[in-house]
């Protein structure tokens, strides 16, 4: 059965900018070489958030943990970085190009409340052109 979520996403472009939403959330929600995650009064939690205002769309993702290391955030998204001993540094800067190529952007930060949010935001004009 088709998943309602990912018949939406794709219609955002018909490049289908909405394919890297679905790939493995396993490396995401690693901490290799970090510190266990902090003890919280409430359990760990991974919110998702989606918003659409004029002809844009918008994608945030932020969770409660560590959040990513100082000398992480501003190098994170590029190619051939990474944090992992086998590591390529290639899957942030793939998202990041595929996001460029469909006049998107991403940020990623630290949330002053602990954890990380990374924001995604794609253009919605592809969608009346495909209907």
């Amino acid at each position: 059965m088709e998943n309602p979520a990912r018949r939406s996403l794709s219609r955002l472009s018909s490049k289908n900018p909405g394919g890297c939403l679905y790939s493995s959330p396993a490396p995401s929600l690693s901490s290799a070489g970090q510190p266990p995650p902090k003890i919280f009064n409430e359990p760990p939690s991974i919110e998702i958030i989606t918003r659409l205002s004029g002809t844009r769309a918008a994608l945030v993702v932020r969770d409660n943990g560590n959040g990513f290391p100082p000398d992480v955030l501003p190098r994170a998204l590029e190619p051939y970085f990474t944090t992992r001993p086998h590591g390529s540094g290639l899957g942030l800067a793939i998202v990041k190009k595929i996001i460029d190529e469909h006049g998107g952007d991403i940020r990623i930060t630290n949330r002053d409340a602990g954890g990380a949010e990374v924001r995604v935001r794609l253009r919605t004009e592809r969608i009346r052109e495909g209907t």
